[in-house]
Parts: structure tokens; C-alpha cells; sequence
């Protein structure tokens, strides 16, 4: 891990980012982030083990598609999302990633 769409992303944002060795859900999983309720935003390049351990956590998820395609962080797995029973809610994120908040 710390390859591909994010890290390029980042990489032309200029923005210094220390890859964990392991998916942001793997290591927030980890570090006990998920013990208190927890809605997590985006969550567009989540794999089948992360959705499991979402899942298994109760975690909910914001989609926010008008962000996510402004800055090419690319498609939300939603039917995977949807098969293991995730909450999914539609965010807005913000002005500086979606131009509007309606």
C-alpha cells in the first residue's frame, strides 16, 4: 500500500503523506478507531476485506460523488457497500471539493 490514485493525487497537491503498510480501514481498525460510532466519508477505493471490517464495526459511510468526481478520487463501490449492509448516506463534502453544498 501507498500506491495508486491517492497517492498520486496527494503527490500532485504536494502534500507529504507517510503510507501506514496496510489500507486506511485496516489501520484505523488497528488503532481502535472504530470503538465509538463512526461514519467514515468517501471510502471510494474500499476492497472487499475493508468492507468487511466495516461492517463488522457498524460503520456508516458518506458517498460524495460530486467531490470524489471533481477531484478524479474515482467510484464508490456502492453495490459492495450495499451487499454487506452498510449505511450509506449522500454527502455533500465541501465547498472547496464540490463547488456547492446542495
Amino acid at each position: 500500500v501507498g500506491a495508486g490514485p491517492f497517492r498520486e493525487m496527494f503527490d500532485r497537491r504536494g502534500i507529504v503523506w507517510e503510507a501506514p503498510g496496510t489500507s486506511a480501514v485496516a489501520h484505523i481498525a488497528a488503532s481502535g478507531g472504530f470503538a465509538a460510532p463512526t461514519l467514515a466519508v468517501h471510502c471510494v477505493h474500499t476492497g472487499p476485506d475493508d468492507v468487511v471490517t466495516l461492517a463488522r464495526n457498524g460503520v456508516s459511510v458518506a458517498h460524495c460523488p460530486r467531490s470524489n468526481g471533481k477531484l478524479g478520487a474515482g467510484s464508490a463501490p456502492l453495490r459492495m457497500w450495499r451487499d454487506a449492509g452498510l449505511e450509506i448516506g449522500l454527502g455533500t463534502d465541501s465547498m472547496v471539493s464540490a463547488n456547492a453544498v446542495d
